[in-house]
């Protein structure tokens, strides 16, 4: 799947994090979980469904989750596709889906229709903590779609739990000059994805017998261009606060 990310708006990189990092924020997320389920954590974004268990900036709360993101090579891997000179984050989310959880499928979108105070170069990278494969609801990528995104926002929404009656209704209103495809792979821990911010992307449910555990970090860039007329949820101010909000490569 290694491709041209600025063509593409995306790629997958393999075998880019030591597997013992991956092994600790693994379970260090699994305590995460343990503690959202017990109303433990002190993360008001955090909750819990019965399909899916989700945490805000879990690399606060988590050493080895902190390591992953900070210390291994995430930033100088996006550096190199996005021909930057500075990556810094401004929010994580670690993301579960419990096993055989038939509603925990997330609809088609974007992230920039959530996130519309950063443009340009902005990116997020997607590190699986264990192997996810199809049948557990591995990332699904619409190539080449950050280029008409724009123009199909109102259909795209990540709480749609039907995503084939979706996918259709997109594809009735896609650009004449653009040919549908769709890319879902296996994944392995080591893997790294990276995604435009305005890449269409989703997941099927989790149909396996073990949970589906993720990282998605969201990420800006030396070039990247602030809005605050669209920052609604402090976005911008937060990147000052560099324990929540580090620079993670800088040439």
């Amino acid at each position: 799947m290694k491709n041209s990310f600025k063509e593409s708006g995306y790629t997958k990189l393999s075998n880019i994090f030591d597997k013992s990092i991956i092994n600790r924020a693994y379970i260090e997320s699994l305590e995460l979980v343990e503690k959202i389920r017990a109303g433990k954590l002190n993360n008001s974004s955090s909750y819990k469904k019965d399909s899916v268990i989700r945490t805000i900036n879990p690399h606060v709360f988590s050493p080895a989750i902190k390591e992953l993101l900070t210390e291994s090579r995430l930033g100088i891997e996006a550096a190199t596709v996005t021909k930057s000179k500075s990556i810094q984050i401004w929010g994580s989310q670690l993301y579960v889906k419990l096993p055989q959880s038939t509603n925990s499928t997330v609809g088609l979108h974007t992230d920039f229709q959530y996130v519309k105070c950063f443009k340009n170069k902005v990116l997020t990278a997607w590190i699986p903590l264990n192997n996810i494969t199809i049948k557990a609801g591995s990332l699904i990528y619409i190539p080449k779609s950050n280029y008409f995104s724009d123009s199909i926002e109102h259909l795209t929404d990540a709480d749609c739990k039907d995503i084939n009656k979706q996918r259709e209704v997109i594809k009735n209103n896609l650009p004449s000059s653009y040919d549908w495809e769709e890319v879902i792979s296996d994944t392995n821990i080591g893997d790294l994805f990276f995604h435009d911010h305005k890449t269409i992307h989703g997941s099927n449910a989790n149909m396996t017998i073990r949970p589906r555990i993720a990282i998605a970090v969201g990420l800006v860039t030396d070039s990247t261009e602030f809005e605050k007329k669209h920052d609604y949820f402090g976005y911008i101010n937060q990147l000052s606060h560099k324990e929540v909000c580090p620079v993670i490569y800088e040439k």
